[in-house]
């Protein structure tokens, strides 16, 4: 067996492809071919009152991303929010629809000021309890049709047993259809995020 020892990888014109330090390898510019969707973000959440997925992750390199979230709120009995972020800054005008349903009831909001509410039913705060949820981040440089989130959540509500599935829909409205999604904020309606953990996908 023979082993090919290098810590960068150049094509004809000298342009670096990859390279490659400590068993990872990089690369400078999104692979083709390598799948359908490129990790960008895994990323623990602390105790902080807002958290945001940046710029420098929701980018205009990709129009669609599948994200991973759990939360934890730092006090019982809280619901989870999403805004989208524009120009450097969380949109919190009434510029949103969104629907979500479960089990035990549902919630609808025409021109509202959050992205999307993950779950009909209030997070506790005790160990096992919280949010998890996945999401499609869609259209989000895409002028002909509004920007739109599609998830599904698992809440663990406060009284250490209650579990809840949760169908979540949001979407910019018609007429704010051209506004670009350059981020998002995630935040409970009152308090800290105790813990929580996010990993982001730019979808190829």
């Amino acid at each position: 067996m023979s082993t090919l020892k290098v810590n960068t990888i150049q094509d004809t014109a000298t342009n670096n492809a990859m390279t490659i330090s400590g068993g990872t390898v990089t690369f400078p510019n999104t692979p083709t071919g390598a799948g359908s969707m490129i990790k960008l973000l895994d990323a623990t959440i602390g105790n902080v009152a807002d958290y945001y997925v940046t710029n420098s992750i929701i980018t205009s390199t990709y129009n669609n991303y599948k994200i991973y979230l759990y939360a934890k709120p730092a006090t019982d009995d809280k619901l989870l929010y999403i805004r989208a972020m524009n120009g450097g800054s969380s949109d919190n005008g009434s510029n949103y629809s969104r629907d979500t349903d479960s089990r035990s009831g549902n919630t609808n909001a025409q021109g509202t000021t959050t992205f999307a509410l993950p779950s009909y039913w209030t997070a506790g705060n005790q160990d096992g309890e919280g949010i998890s949820c996945v999401f499609d981040l869609m259209n989000c440089n895409y002028a002909n049709f509004p920007a739109t989130i599609s998830g599904v959540s698992n809440t663990y509500t406060t009284d250490g047993t209650s579990h809840i599935q949760s169908r979540f829909v949001g979407a910019y409205t018609v007429a704010n259809r051209a506004k670009v999604v350059e981020g998002l904020h995630i935040f409970w309606a009152s308090g800290n995020i105790a813990e929580g953990t996010i990993k982001v996908y730019g979808v190829i």
